[in-house]
């Protein structure tokens, strides 16, 4: 099932969407940058090899709660 079919069906309320993306001209924090004006956006990223390194970016929009 695609995204508008499972949201159309009301099978489950939430729905992650994801987006692999080639980081040579864009930052994580500048992507989010972009982003957080839309309110309530979050950052989230991993960290290998102390601060030196990170792998994996998750940029959120919208959360259910806050804490």
């Amino acid at each position: 099932m695609d995204v508008v079919a499972i949201t159309a069906a009301n099978v489950v309320d939430l729905v992650p969407v994801t987006r692999e993306r080639l980081a040579d001209l864009e930052t994580p924090v500048s992507a989010f940058a972009k982003l957080r004006a839309l309110g309530g956006a979050f950052l989230l990223e991993s960290v290998e090899g102390g601060e030196r390194m990170g792998r994996y970016s998750f940029i959120g929009l919208s959360p259910r709660t806050t804490l």
